[in-house]
């Protein structure tokens, strides 16, 4: 009698490991396709035609350092994968970047003249397409949906970008509005490799398409804030892609 009371008796530890795998399966089974939250995002600032209709741009604003009290003018060029990027501050001078089609460099007062190489000019190379904007097959390898998280107060799906330059990234795509919140990478540059997190914030409205207007870097400990004001769309005159006669040294160009 006591043996077949022993046998009725549920196998709890085993009921509660199987009821464990069923709940995480089904978390895992509601969460949404990568390419369905990148397709929302993408919607949700325009839409694709919108997008690649506006592919040629200037924008100006500002570009802040707060806890070093640095403050200066900023103007973007991008036109057809070209891209040309102008930070002026006073009492410290001009940082350059761009970007011709071929060859990716940068100015700067600290390091001087430089052309850049391997996994940072992927990067530039990336970032000055419009496939960057879309997240497209053009620049990214694959898309995952990683998880449901929350960020600054705001929920987001967790979306892993693996890019084709071999470089990854965590976009934060909200839950309410689809858009980009936030993205978290690993930079590398000359003087190392170092995590960032980058906040979007302040989407505005400029012809067809949604820009969000301030945007927030955090790494090694400091915080970089570019502001936008004004966004024009048009072809950019060529002689602003073109390398600086520095640059043209370092390459070999006349």
């Amino acid at each position: 009698m006591l043996r077949r009371q022993f046998r009725r008796q549920p196998a709890l530890p085993l009921i509660l490991a199987f009821l464990a795998i069923g709940s995480r399966t089904a978390a895992v089974q509601q969460l949404p396709p990568a390419h369905e939250i990148v397709s929302r995002y993408v919607a949700a600032i325009g839409g694709e035609a919108a997008v690649r209709k506006q592919a040629a741009w200037e924008a100006h604003g500002r570009f802040a350092v707060p806890a070093s009290g640095l403050n200066g003018d900023l103007v973007i060029y991008q036109d057809a994968g070209r891209m040309y990027s102008r930070i002026a501050i006073p009492g410290i001078g001009e940082l350059l970047q761009g970007y011709d089609g071929e060859v990716g460099w940068s100015i700067n007062p600290l390091e001087g003249p430089r052309v850049l190489e391997g996994l940072e000019l992927a990067r530039t190379k990336e970032e000055a397409s419009r496939g960057a904007t879309l997240r497209d097959s053009t620049v990214v390898q694959s898309l995952t949906t990683l998880e449901k998280s929350t960020v600054d107060g705001s929920e987001c799906w967790k979306v892993k970008v693996v890019w084709k330059s071999g470089r990854e990234t965590i976009d934060c795509f909200s839950v309410d509005t689809g858009l980009l919140i936030a993205t978290e990478g690993r930079a590398t540059t000359t003087m190392g490799e170092f995590d960032y997190t980058t906040a979007v914030h302040d989407y505005r409205q400029f012809g067809e398409v949604r820009i969000a207007t301030r945007i927030v870097q955090r790494a090694l400990g400091q915080e970089q804030v570019v502001t936008t004001d004004s966004v024009r769309f048009g072809p950019v005159d060529p002689a602003r892609f073109a390398l600086p006669d520095p640059i043209k040294a370092l390459v070999g160009q006349s």
